[in-house]
């Protein structure tokens, strides 16, 4: 049997000696989730406790706001937003209550949660992550968390910021695959 590249597993078959395919970047197979004990975050509501609940995140949601209206590297991405962000409020802290394991109301007020698929239509690339993300770490340092949550929370944040900008790259792509198409005809 043949080696596989790095990244791809060889199915064994009784009909077929092929290694598969190897998954588009952002989709490769990864290990399963660590089952989460009670008491770790990420177990339940503990991230949602240790957040402060709904009124710590809401106070998060407006130290995160605040640093993107504040910082040079985060002008960009304010300006993706509307200039009356109370509703981009609202969708953050709804969206964050849920996702810490506290109230999941954002599917209630907003429809379906799809993060990437929500801001496929931005001009996103790592730049603008970057900043997103530094506006979370100035917002999460901000709080009165232990040091070891904040950490964890931003480890955890950087799986949407990354889903987020690899599908806004892909649609943009896929724009400019459809144009340079037509203007060959």
């Amino acid at each position: 049997m043949a080696n596989c590249p790095p990244g791809v597993q060889r199915i064994a078959s009784p009909a077929f000696d092929v290694a598969p395919l190897p998954y588009p970047r952002g989709m490769e197979q990864k290990p399963p989730r660590k089952v989460r004990e009670p008491g770790e975050y990420g177990y339940e509501d503990a991230s949602f406790r240790t957040m402060g609940g709904e009124e710590g995140v809401r106070r998060f949601v407006d130290l995160f706001y605040d640093a993107m209206e504040r910082r040079p590297d985060a002008q960009r991405i304010r300006r993706m937003h509307p200039s009356d962000l109370q509703i981009s409020r609202d969708k953050l802290w709804t969206f964050l209550c849920g996702w810490l394991g506290g109230p999941k109301r954002y599917a209630d007020r907003y429809g379906p949660i799809r993060i990437p698929h929500a801001h496929a239509h931005l001009d996103l690339g790592e730049p603008e992550r970057d900043a997103w993300l530094a506006c979370m770490q100035e917002a999460v340092d901000a709080m009165d968390v232990p040091d070891d949550f904040k950490a964890y929370f931003m480890r955890e944040i950087r799986v949407p910021a990354g889903r987020s900008m690899d599908m806004a790259q892909a649609a943009k792509a896929e724009k400019e695959a459809k144009r340079t198409e037509r203007a060959r005809r």
